[in-house]
This record gives C-alpha cells, sequence and structure tokens, in this order.
C-alpha cells in the first residue's frame, strides 16, 4: 500500500497541482471524463488522436493519460507529473519501455515529482518493487507512435518526429527515448531523489 499523498513532503510543482475535492493533487497527464477521445486531422501532424477533456470541470480518470497533455509533456519537455518544464538537469522515467524497445510512452518527469508519485501513486506501487528499474536522462528524442488498426489487432507503429509518410495514420502518443540512460533500481532512485531539497 502506498504512502499516502497527505504525509509524503510534495515537491514544490506537484503544490501548484489542481487538487481533487479531497485536496489530493492531480497529475498533469491524467485524462479527465469519460472516454472524451476522438480522431481528427490537424495540419501539423495529420490524423491525430484529440483529447475533448477540460481540466476545469472534469473529473479526473486516474487510470488513463490524456495524449494531448503527454504529447505537450514529450514535445515541450515538460515534467508529465506537475506539467512544469525540465529545464535543466533529468528526465526520470518510472513507466517500463516499450516491449523489445528504449521508448516510453509516458513523458518524462523532474526526479522529485516522479519520486513522489512512487510513493503515494497507488498503481505505482503496485506495479513496482525496489528493484523497478528507473531511467534517467539528460537528452530525450522524441518519436511519433501511430495507431495502425486491422480487423483483428490494432499496432502501434513508430516513425520519425515529423515524418509526413505516416499522416494517415492517427497519432496516438509521442514516445520518448532517453539518451545516454543511467538506470537505478527504484528504491536507490528514492533516495538520491528524496521529494524536497
Amino acid at each position: 500500500m502506498p504512502a499516502s499523498w497527505r504525509t509524503v513532503p510534495m515537491p514544490e510543482p506537484v503544490e501548484s497541482l489542481q487538487r481533487t475535492s479531497a485536496g489530493m493533487p492531480i497529475p498533469f497527464t491524467v485524462s479527465r471524463g469519460h472516454d472524451p477521445e476522438y480522431i481528427a486531422y490537424r495540419q501539423e501532424t495529420g490524423l491525430t488522436t484529440v483529447c475533448g477533456c477540460d481540466p476545469r470541470v472534469d473529473e479526473p480518470v486516474f487510470s488513463a493519460q490524456c495524449p494531448e497533455r503527454q504529447r505537450q509533456c514529450a514535445l515541450e519537455g515538460l515534467c508529465s507529473v506537475c506539467g512544469q518544464g525540465i529545464t535543466e538537469g533529468l528526465f526520470a522515467f518510472g513507466g517500463l519501455p516499450l516491449p523489445g524497445t528504449d521508448l516510453y510512452m509516458e513523458a518524462g518527469a523532474h526526479p522529485q515529482c516522479l519520486s513522489y508519485a512512487f510513493q503515494v501513486c497507488p498503481v505505482l506501487a503496485r506495479e513496482s518493487g525496489p528493484e523497478h528499474p528507473v531511467v534517467l536522462a539528460e537528452q530525450v528524442h522524441t518519436c511519433e507512435g501511430r495507431l495502425l488498426s486491422a480487423a483483428d489487432h490494432d499496432t502501434l507503429i513508430v516513425l520519425a518526429h515529423g515524418a509526413t509518410g505516416g499522416h494517415s495514420f492517427p497519432l496516438q502518443f509521442y514516445l520518448s527515448q532517453p539518451q545516454d540512460p543511467q538506470v537505478l533500481h527504484r528504491d536507490t532512485f528514492l533516495h538520491r531523489f528524496p521529494t524536497t531539497a
């Protein structure tokens, strides 16, 4: 069971997040509302999964990412937890890469914000043990994850960011590829990056 978000010290950027009615911070990339996604054509990205959620009024769906805010974080170098810029230092990745790759569907985070999430998020607590890998990198390469649909299954295809050849396949997420990564076990990461300075 994770620690309570009320007792773990919050990094300053997390303190500024929108909150639930109980006061719990809502991570920046969390989707809002019930299944607000649809496919639309955008000049710069072609077919694109668009999210109609409104963080000002819709209830958070903690088990889903908003594809719009996920892409914004990956493209602009924003923290996937707090939504603020990672202007210097390290990008931290706490999820697992796509199978057989070094590509992450979740955008990077500030190490302190990810440390907080590891301690209070029920999903991260359930899915990561003490030796769970956490990847750190100073630079990240961004690719496009587009959806190729067939009658019996969907396949995520990976293209270079900005490649126009894939515009007929819906853009789902931007995928992050850490450059020259350093890998730590979760508990080593938590010790090295406490939630407060």
